[in-house]
């Protein structure tokens, strides 16, 4: 739409556009959001305020979800469909924040957390 203007700093874009951004930019919150930020009647000020909210979620996600993944162990729980949630809910703050987890890592997350005695059944079959 040609709005990104709007929201930068000591910018020059007419109130008809910051209008449409404002417009915009409402569409997309969620209806608590929305209402929360019903005062606020510059689009650049609403962008500032919900970047700000934003980084603060991240500060305080960022610490526990990583936390979570260090101690995320397959054998301390009672299934894997169980691992598998726990797993995934931590990928997605981690996500959240801007980390990257792969597949590589979720394997090795998973084959590294086994518990000792399932991964010596192959020293088992040598004797």
């Amino acid at each position: 739409m040609d709005l990104a203007d709007t929201i930068k700093d000591e910018n020059e874009a007419s109130n008809q556009d910051r209008a449409k951004a404002m417009i915009c930019l409402r569409h997309h919150l969620d209806e608590s959001l929305k209402m929360e930020y019903l005062t606020v009647k510059d689009p650049l000020m609403l962008w500032n305020n919900l970047k700000d909210r934003d980084d603060h979620l991240k500060m305080v996600v960022l610490p526990q979800a990583s936390f979570d993944w260090i101690h995320l162990r397959l054998q301390d729980v009672k299934s894997i469909r169980v691992y598998n949630s726990a797993m995934f809910k931590i990928i997605s703050q981690l996500k959240l924040c801007g980390e990257n987890i792969t597949d590589h890592d979720m394997l090795e997350k998973t084959f590294s957390t086994f518990h000792p005695r399932v991964c010596s059944c192959s020293s088992n079959t040598e004797k």
